[in-house]
């Protein structure tokens, strides 16, 4: 089985949340939103990780089978 891992922007360690809305909205809560809707999706076809949920270091990078998947979001508009 293939596969994916995504690493959503800003986590929360080391207390840097990206981007916060004028709401108080932080990126970190916005990409974590959207990795766990990709993870669900992808779920059904590919083997999916979450940066958050195990440390990077102890993922395989160099198997053949894997997908890399990094995004941020730039500016909050709320």
């Amino acid at each position: 089985m293939k596969k994916i891992f995504i690493d959503p922007g800003h986590g929360d360690q080391g207390g840097d949340f990206g981007a916060i809305a004028l709401d108080g909205t932080r990126e970190a809560d916005i990409t974590l939103d959207i990795a766990q809707i990709l993870k669900k999706l992808l779920s059904k076809k590919y083997q999916v990780y979450l940066s958050r949920e195990r440390k990077m270091s102890d993922f395989p990078i160099y198997n053949n089978n894997l997908v890399f998947f990094s995004f941020y979001i730039c500016k909050l508009l709320y």
